[in-house]
């Protein structure tokens, strides 16, 4: 669990590939986009309450932690647990979400496609390179996934 002082330092250093500013205006899907490049990466940190220039701009919604479960349960698969924590910052509420390095790798996000005009399920995956997040397309990167959860062997 961070502290305020670590905080500050995390949001000083601006986004990173293991810290990512959101605002909780942001649709549940981005979140959840976000939070499985962090769990396929390294772990890490998603900030809500923070702007892209790393300005506190507090949070405006009241369910933000039931939220962010949902997102983790709903959106994501595997299922995962996130920790969700709030602390307060020049008078703005900020919210914490740290997850791990995901020992279920690959994680995806559950998407609904429109494919020859049926609606079928798909997963993409994600990665965070530097302080981007991207979709994960290319074979090699997603077998190199499945190979660092430790289920596969080559």
């Amino acid at each position: 669990m961070l502290n305020p002082e670590r905080l500050r330092e995390l949001i000083a250093g601006g986004e990173n590939s293991l810290v990512e500013f959101k605002e909780d205006a942001v649709e549940n899907r981005k979140l959840a986009r976000e939070l499985v490049a962090l769990l396929n990466h390294r772990g890490g940190y998603l900030l809500l309450g923070v702007n892209d220039k790393g300005e506190f701009v507090g949070l405006t919604r009241p369910d933000n932690e039931e939220r962010i479960m949902n997102v983790c349960a709903d959106l994501i698969t595997p299922t995962v647990a996130a920790t969700y924590y709030e602390l307060t910052l020049a008078e703005k509420t900020i919210a914490v979400i740290e997850v791990e390095a995901g020992h279920n790798k690959p994680y995806a996000v559950s998407e609904v496609a429109n494919l020859d005009g049926r609606k079928t399920k798909v997963k993409l995956y994600y990665n965070r390179y530097g302080s981007t997040t991207r979709e994960v397309t290319d074979r090699d990167e997603i077998q190199r996934l499945f190979q660092a959860s430790g289920k596969l062997h080559y």
